[in-house]
């Protein structure tokens, strides 16, 4: 089920994740393929370890879960860096190579004649 109207309150976002049944989950074993959240939690769905101190997804679907490591301890796991917007320049600032602004030639002022 696709979800293309996304409400603005709080409330209407836990009703957005309830229709697509995406649910956190929470234990002190590791999530077990085909079994943990089983006909519960659907694909995007949480499972936080809290021993292990381990965050997985359900990649699967909701009648076999299959449970991916998301986060472990501190280390984000399945972030890659994000490459900067098309334009954005790539080098860094180096004060030694710093280019001045081009000035304009300046006219002499006016000739006073003695």
């Amino acid at each position: 089920m696709a979800i293309t109207n996304f409400r603005s309150t709080i409330w209407g976002r836990l009703k957005d994740l309830g229709s697509a049944k995406v649910v956190w989950l929470c234990g002190t074993i590791p999530a077990v393929n085909g079994t943990t959240g089983k006909g519960i939690a659907g694909p995007g769905s949480l499972y936080t370890d809290i021993t292990n101190k381990t965050i997985r997804m359900n990649t699967g679907t909701i009648l076999n879960p299959t449970w991916g490591i998301l986060a472990t301890g501190l280390e984000v796991l399945a972030a890659p860096p994000v490459p900067p917007p098309p334009g954005t320049p790539t080098t860094k600032f180096d004060p030694k190579h710093e280019t001045k602004p081009e000035q304009k030639p300046t006219l002499p002022g006016p000739i006073l004649k003695k």
